[in-house]
């Protein structure tokens, strides 16, 4: 009588079809090679994200995963890893595809030991080809706009509504007179920004008034103390950035002017001066015309 036999060898072929459906129709790539690189078995996933029309071809054609790293010593690595923890996750590398291009993979595989013995290692693999070139896109544009942060020849910063110093570019720095911008936000941010920075505190007020009311201001004009105790005007243009309907930073540019408010004020004597000049000049000749007149009769 064989019937027990015969039902566990059903459940077996059963379990060995639901699970080779699950390998088989797995959006991610699985693998499984030997410890020195050879290949035993992907699924459908692992071939079409290496360009190849099916499992049964990558394996006829790739006989040792190794020779599809295109940095070879990072095979080397994931395989130190291994040996050494057993289990290594999102592992990134590019691989050769089967036209010769280049994908971004993130590999998560582990070792299968039998009797003590290293038998194979099993993973899964994801193509983040398209995550890669969003990081590599990222970083330039952020290394561009860094360095017109940097660079610039106005100020830049970022503040808190409270008035700590969150960030501020180097044109910011020397403005104030600090040699670099660290020493610039340890020296701000270590006291009262209204009183350590601004001559008129009240200024200050105004202009979180302003912010709170408008969220942004333009050529505001406020009188700052230098490192050294001197004096300048700054003209600042700031607006607030909110999340989720909550002030959380000001963001803005300030520029020096105070040798244009030299001239200005200079401009505006001058023009009182040329005033009274032409008062002055009236009135004489208010007074000369009856004393002319008188004269002459």
């Amino acid at each position: 009588d064989i019937s027990a036999r015969k039902k566990m060898e059903i459940d077996l072929r059963e379990a060995e079809q639901k699970y080779r459906g699950i390998f088989d129709n797995a959006i991610m790539g699985i693998f499984q090679t030997m410890p020195d690189g050879r290949l035993l078995s992907i699924n459908r996933s692992m071939a079409k994200d290496l360009g190849y029309d099916s499992p049964e071809e990558m394996m006829a054609s790739v006989k040792d995963l190794s020779g599809l790293y295109v940095h070879p010593k990072c095979r080397d690595e994931l395989r130190r890893l291994l040996e050494e923890e057993g289990l290594v996750q999102n592992f990134e590398s590019e691989l050769y595809r089967k036209d010769g291009s280049q994908v971004w993979v993130a590999i998560s595989a582990w070792i299968v030991v039998q009797n003590g013995v290293l038998m194979r290692f099993e993973g899964i693999s994801e193509d983040i080809s398209m995550r890669k070139e969003m990081e590599l896109a990222l970083r330039e544009a952020e290394q561009k706009y860094r360095g017109i942060f940097d660079n610039a020849i106005f100020g830049i910063f970022q503040t808190t509504p409270e008035g700590r110093l969150l960030s501020a570019n180097h044109a910011m720095a020397v403005t104030y007179g600090f040699d670099s911008v660290e020493e610039g936000l340890a020296s701000v941010n270590a006291g009262d920004v209204a009183g350590k920075v601004y001559v008129d505190p009240e200024r200050r007020k105004e202009f979180q008034r302003l912010m709170e009311e408008n969220g942004a201001v333009q050529n505001f004009e406020y009188e700052a103390y230098r490192k050294d105790g001197s004096k300048i005007w700054l003209s600042m243009s700031a607006r607030a950035v909110r999340e989720n309907g909550v002030v959380v930073r000001y963001e803005g540019m300030s520029e020096d002017v105070t040798e244009r408010k030299l001239l200005r004020d200079q401009l505006l004597q001058a023009q009182k001066l040329e005033s009274v000049g032409q008062l002055a000049a009236g009135i004489a000749h208010e007074i000369n015309t009856p004393t002319q007149y008188i004269g002459d009769n």
